[in-house]
């Protein structure tokens, strides 16, 4: 899965952690626009990061 592989998670958790998501948004992510307004809030809050490789 390529967004555990991005997020240096294992599969399960992002498994678990988009159900934690669905749970609390009781299922309001598969419209687009959910998704993109989720994304922009969690990126204020800086908890959504995706690491990047250390320089060589």
């Amino acid at each position: 899965m390529v967004t555990a592989r991005r997020l240096f998670v294992h599969e399960q958790t992002v498994r678990y952690r988009l159900r934690q998501i669905a749970e609390v948004t009781r299922d309001a992510l598969p419209s687009a626009d959910n998704r993109l307004e989720t994304m922009l809030v969690l990126a204020r809050m800086g908890c959504h990061r995706v690491p990047r490789p250390s320089p060589a």
